[in-house]
C-alpha cells in the first residue's frame, strides 16, 4: 500500500518511480490527443506491466484498453481522458489497487466498486458533471480517497455522507463545496488518520468540531493557523472561511488570540453531535 504522502502527491509507485506513460500522437477535431488501438497494442510487448499512465482515451478505446489489458494493471492513472462517458468496465478489474483519474467532462456517476475488492486508493480530480459518490459505499477495501480540483475550482459534491463507516485512513476533499454542508460522517471514519482540505472551505467552528471529535486523526484543520514563509516574512493563515492572513511581525498578539479561541472552540464542541452543534447545517 502506498503511503498517504505518496498517494497525495500522485506517486503511483512507493518510491516515486515513473509509471509507463502511454500517450496518443493524433488529434481529433477538437484538438484533443487521441490514443488509437494500434498505439494501445504496444502493451502486448509488456506482459509484466502493472502500472500505467494513459491519456487520450475515448469511450471506445477506453473499453478496448480495459478489455485487452486492464486485468494486468494494478495501478492506472487516467490522464485527460475527458471524453469517456461510462466507466462501468472498471468493475471488470478485481485486481486493481489504485485508480487515479484527472479531468472528465461526461461521467455522471461512479461504477460498482464492490467488484474491485483490492481497490485501496481512488483519486478523482476535475470532473465537471459528477455530483454524487453514492456508489462508493459498495467498497470494503478503500483506504485512501481524494476528490476535488487540481486546476479548475468548480467541483461541487452533493454529500460525503456515503463515506460514513468506511475503512478510510486518508481523505482529501479539495473541491469547491459540499452542498449539504454535513460533516457528521467524519467521527464514523474510525480508522481515519489524516483529512486534508482547503483552509477556507469550512467555518472555524466546523473545523474546531472536526478536530475535537476526530482525535485520532490530523490534518490542516486541526490547527488554528498554518504558517507560511520564514523570518520577517513569516505569516499565519488563520483557519476558517473569511479569515485573514496575518504577519507574525505585525500581528503576533492577534494570532495568539486566534489560537486561544480555537482551543476553546474545540473544548466547546467535544462530544457534541454535529447536528446539535450546527442545527442549520
Amino acid at each position: 500500500m502506498l503511503s498517504d504522502r505518496d498517494f497525495a502527491s500522485w506517486k503511483l509507485l512507493p518510491g516515486g518511480e515513473e509509471a509507463f506513460d502511454l500517450q496518443g500522437r493524433q488529434s481529433d477535431k477538437s484538438g484533443s490527443t487521441c490514443l488509437t488501438r494500434e498505439e494501445i497494442d504496444q502493451l502486448e510487448k509488456l506482459p509484466g506491466l502493472d502500472t500505467i499512465r494513459i491519456s487520450g482515451l475515448r469511450q471506445d478505446t477506453f473499453e478496448y484498453f480495459i478489455s485487452r489489458y486492464g486485468r494486468q494493471m494494478k495501478r492506472i492513472f487516467f490522464w485527460k481522458c475527458h471524453l469517456v462517458e461510462d466507466w462501468t468496465m472498471l468493475s471488470s478489474l478485481p485486481q486493481a489497487e489504485y485508480i487515479y483519474w484527472f479531468w472528465n467532462q461526461r461521467i455522471t456517476r461512479l461504477w460498482d466498486l464492490s467488484a474491485n475488492p483490492h481497490l485501496v486508493g481512488l483519486r478523482l480530480y476535475d470532473f465537471t458533471r459528477l455530483r454524487s459518490i453514492a456508489e462508493i459505499q459498495g467498497s470494503t477495501s478503500l483506504r485512501q480517497l481524494a476528490v476535488g480540483n487540481a486546476i479548475w475550482a468548480r467541483w461541487e459534491i452533493d454529500s460525503l455522507l456515503p463515506l460514513a463507516g468506511m475503512p478510510l485512513t486518508y481523505l482529501a476533499f479539495e473541491g469547491k463545496k459540499i452542498l449539504d454542508n454535513d460533516l457528521s460522517f467524519l467521527p464514523a471514519l474510525r480508522q481515519l488518520r489524516r483529512f486534508d482540505c482547503a483552509l477556507n472551505i469550512f467555518t472555524t467552528e466546523q473545523f474546531a468540531w472536526i478536530a475535537a471529535n476526530c482525535p485520532q486523526a490530523d490534518g490542516r484543520g486541526w490547527h488554528a493557523v498554518e504558517d507560511w514563509g520564514e523570518g520577517d516574512q513569516k505569516k499565519a493563515c488563520i483557519l476558517g472561511k473569511r479569515k485573514p492572513i496575518l504577519s507574525y511581525r505585525q500581528h503576533g498578539e492577534r494570532i495568539r488570540k486566534y489560537e486561544q479561541a480555537y482551543e476553546q472552540l474545540k473544548e466547546k464542541y467535544r462530544g457534541v453531535p454535529y447536528h446539535t452543534a450546527f442545527p442549520d447545517g
